[in-house]
């Protein structure tokens, strides 16, 4: 249970790649099991895990949705080295353990994705980030070898006909993961400074390829379209004032909001401020945070007291929901993966 007062939630787009798959392709066989299957990360004196993790199904709007709660631990050491006592600063050598958390929710049907830091130094989108990457490359090697492992064996018992097979080939098979969290911003904090700003000398937006869902705003999905056809990894457009005292802040607080809207793109602007002082903008920089005035208690409850606030938000236009195309295939994808993780004894 959580009870803790000042708690918040940040919201962020949960997109998950490995080649042409996505986050639900790749579900059963690698996100789960970096989530679910008790791994450890080092990291400096702290070990990162994931703890009392679950698959919760809720009822939303007479509908079944599935989320994936749980919490991701930083289990480290904190070093005391002086103290005040009766006015006198007086060194001290004390090591204390300290194993802040952070709860996270993530919904299967939209792949939005919901984090309430409980302690001070709790993990952030960015930990988060680099925890299931690293266990999901762990598992995709580890599948690799036993993928190459078990077929020359049966290439053996065959008396070694057929082609062998190459880690070279399997890693064609499995390409490297690639993982964004990126956080949801708030369009009218967001407009609000850059027209505040004196000057914008650039601004870059960074095209991230979704997980199943429809371009919003149209020249983000002509990027995406060119992206595809050139066949590159990466795609960023950028802005640059040039020779102009500034790039128009209207517009440019119109592109990074409709950035901030698609929720799949990245936005970097940068200029000076009302204090003439070097700013960059980012989505992080941005993100939306909306306080907690609800005690935490299950999982369930607490998972639909931040989903029902996330609705609320989308209700009132400060964020959206996906268009995640045909529901009924959706649905069906999502309670086929359900059911291969209840029959494996999981879910």
């Amino acid at each position: 249970m959580t009870t803790k007062k000042n708690l918040q939630i940040e919201f962020a787009n949960f997109v998950f790649h490995m080649g042409e798959r996505n986050m639900l392709d790749c579900f059963v066989d690698f996100i789960y099991p970096a989530l679910f299957n008790k791994k450890f990360r080092k990291y400096g004196e702290s070990t990162y895990f994931f703890h009392n993790m679950r698959i919760l199904d809720i009822e939303i709007s007479g509908e079944i949705q599935y989320f994936v709660y749980g919490r991701l631990v930083k289990n480290g050491l904190l070093h005391q080295e002086q103290i005040i006592e009766n006015d006198n600063l007086v060194p001290v050598d004390n090591v204390y353990p300290n194993a802040p958390s952070s709860i996270f929710i993530l919904s299967l049907t939209n792949h939005r994705l919901f984090l309430i830091q409980e302690h001070r130094d709790a993990p952030t989108f960015d930990t988060l980030k680099s925890t299931i990457l690293h266990f999901v490359k762990d598992i995709r090697n580890q599948h690799i070898n036993d993928v190459y492992t078990e077929r020359n064996m049966q290439r053996e018992e065959r008396g070694g006909n057929g082609r062998k097979l190459t880690k070279k080939s399997l890693k064609e098979q499995y390409p490297e993961p690639e993982l964004e969290l990126i956080p949801l911003s708030s369009d009218a904090d967001l407009s609000e400074f850059i027209n505040s700003m004196v000057l914008i000398d650039s601004l870059t937006l960074e095209i991230v390829k979704p997980n199943n869902e429809g371009d919003l705003t149209p020249i983000f999905g002509n990027m995406r379209d060119i992206k595809s056809e050139v066949g590159s990894d990466k795609c960023a457009m950028t802005f640059k004032k040039g020779d102009k005292k500034s790039l128009k802040h209207e517009k440019v607080a119109k592109y990074a909001a409709a950035a901030s809207k698609d929720s799949n793109v990245h936005y970097i602007f940068s200029g000076k401020d009302s204090n003439n002082s070097k700013y960059t903008g980012t989505n992080d920089q941005f993100k939306l945070r909306v306080p907690i005035k609800e005690e935490l208690d299950t999982p369930k409850s607490t998972t639909m007291i931040i989903y029902y606030k996330f609705l609320d938000l989308v209700k009132d236009g400060f964020l959206r929901q996906p268009d995640t195309g045909d529901s009924k295939s959706l649905s069906d994808k999502i309670s086929n993966i359900i059911n291969l993780l209840k029959g494996f004894g999981n879910g």
